[in-house]
């Protein structure tokens, strides 16, 4: 049925016709619900009856304008949380690979932990070789305080 309407679309509509057959085509088919038929969650079959309308198509182009402005704020947007996003990834990168702090030798510590535990210890058993058992449970323990000491601080805004 999205196809459907996306043919219809195509040249009265490019912007709408554009996203139908992609992850915002319900946000496009609410969009035309809505300024169509005056219901966000109209039936797909119902927006294809209003759009095949003749009179319609003066609607449509308005339409198409007023949905590629939105699309443009929100490409904004993601625009902005990416570039944000580099800036983080500069600094992180500009650390070295120990200069994280506490947390993320702590991670690498929990990390190294499990791989004795579950791949290095049952292989290396097959040869004889046996290396000392990590108290698993007290490491999940002290894990989880310490991600939900973070969760923490991320909540208060620090």
């Amino acid at each position: 049925m999205l196809d459907k309407l996306k043919s219809i679309l195509g040249s009265l509509a490019p912007a709408i016709a554009s996203v139908l057959g992609g992850p915002l085509a319900s946000i496009a088919v609410g969009f035309l619900g809505d300024k169509l038929l005056g219901n966000k969650n109209s039936n797909i079959v119902d927006i294809i009856a209003a759009v095949k309308d003749p009179n319609a198509a003066v609607k449509l182009k308005e339409l198409d304008k007023e949905f590629a402005l939105i699309d443009l704020e929100a490409a904004k947007l993601i625009s902005a949380e990416n570039l944000a996003q580099i800036e983080v990834n500069k600094i992180v990168a500009t650390q070295g690979f120990w200069d994280s702090g506490w947390r993320s030798a702590l991670g690498w510590l929990g990390f190294l932990a499990l791989l004795n535990e579950t791949i290095l210890m049952p292989y290396l058993a097959a040869f004889g070789i046996v290396i000392p058992h990590v108290d698993i449970n007290l490491l999940y323990g002290v894990l989880t305080v310490l991600i939900g000491a973070r969760s923490l601080d991320k909540w208060k805004g620090k």
